[in-house]
């Protein structure tokens, strides 16, 4: 995939913040988007770093490194960003962003020669090394972070700025477009500067932690460590064994792609799934059906492992009581072949057993016909 990369000088211009020069023929929106460059905070006694930065705006996302100008034709305080215009549409579909980063100057040049880039992206590029274990820590932290965003104000801090831009590309290649237009990334140095609606990765100098302290954000400190124990995680994080249990249940179910949303759904029952021989819960059990058949809904995907289902099923029932079997009645019959016949013989021998052979249990009887439906009978019911 070839894409066109734009770019724009902006920084002080006649005492205020303005668009220096740009590749883009439409100055109009260049310096629109100039505008949107600009850090306004107060950074003076702050130690940080050239930050790097990006953001969707409009039909473009942009990327930029942002630097403390410390030139003396400036005001104090003043920044200077070198920006990198992409459509969005082609942005969102870019996996790895190391290739757009590299093209990020590693100082201050205002006089620098400027014109559009084309740069060509593989289809399927290659991950990238993660290097030291510290990283990993910290990494897995802000997947598990991401994962439960909303329990976070949609903010993610990452104390100190180093390998901040690593976090930002290994982050990347794992959403999907949808999410990478939702996406800000950048170096903020306080807390009252976040855009709650966006999902914010912000790298803050280790100097100023203390600001974020009760912010709510997720803040992922320099020693931070974490152990992904969820199974979205650990693919999300690129644990094969993992994606593995994953691909396992969608080659027995016959089921189709998965979104990550269904592999939260699907690994609510993945043990059991696993283990069916030897489980022996039947609210596991039934919960493992309606898993199936919302990702397998035809009697025929899976046929061989949804009677093994149906099997188990029966095997439990002569035992259970009234309060542990009752969660078979919503049981997804369309979706296991012959299991409705197969069920309601079950259920009339326990009827047989359970109801009709026990004198002197009124309430059993008014227990087990009273939660019968009058419409819409389904298979219990009948």
């Amino acid at each position: 995939m070839k894409v066109v990369i734009h770019q724009s000088l902006c920084g002080e211009n006649n005492k205020g913040w303005d668009l220096l020069k740009t590749t883009m023929s439409d100055l109009t929106l260049a310096k629109s988007v100039a505008f949107k460059t600009d850090l306004q905070e107060q950074t003076g006694d702050i130690n940080w770093i050239p930050a790097i930065r990006g953001f969707a705006d409009g039909d473009y996302f942009l990327i930029m490194k942002t630097f403390e100008d410390r030139s003396l034709d400036v005001r104090r305080g003043r920044k200077f960003s070198h920006v990198l215009m992409i459509n969005k549409g082609d942005m969102i579909n870019i996996e790895n962003l190391a290739p757009i980063f590299d093209l990020l100057p590693k100082e201050i040049d205002k006089d620098v020669l400027i014109k559009p880039i084309t740069l060509e992206f593989a289809s399927n590029p290659t991950g990238i090394d993660l290097r030291s274990e510290i990283f990993l820590g910290r990494f897995r932290k802000l997947i598990h972070g991401y994962l439960n965003i909303h329990d976070y104000a949609n903010t993610i801090i990452w104390c100190g700025q180093q390998d901040f831009d690593l976090a930002v590309i290994e982050l990347w290649r794992r959403l999907d477009p949808p999410e990478r237009q939702n996406l800000n990334f950048g170096i903020l140095f306080n807390n009252d500067g976040i855009r709650n609606e966006k999902i914010n990765l912000i790298a803050i100098p280790e100097n100023i932690q203390s600001r974020f302290l009760k912010s709510g954000f997720l803040i992922i400190n320099q020693d931070d460590q974490h152990a992904a124990t969820e199974i979205v995680e650990q693919i999300f994080i690129g644990d094969p064994a993992a994606s593995n249990r994953i691909e396992i249940f969608k080659n027995i179910t016959e089921a189709k792609f998965l979104t990550r949303n269904d592999i939260s759904l699907v690994a609510k029952g993945i043990n059991t799934f696993e283990q069916l021989a030897m489980v022996n819960d039947l609210k596991k059990i039934n919960t493992l059906s309606h898993i199936i058949a919302r990702f397998s809904p035809a009697e025929y995907q899976g046929e061989e492992y949804k009677s093994r289902l149906v099997n188990k099923i029966i095997e439990l029932m002569s035992s259970e009581s009234y309060s542990d079997l009752i969660v078979l009645r919503a049981f997804k019959t369309e979706s296991f072949k012959g299991s409705q016949q197969k069920l309601t013989k079950a259920l009339h021998n326990w009827i047989d057993s359970h109801i009709l052979a026990v004198k002197g249990k009124f309430n059993e009887y008014i227990k087990f016909f009273s939660r019968l439906a009058v419409s819409n009978f389904n298979w219990w019911d009948k």
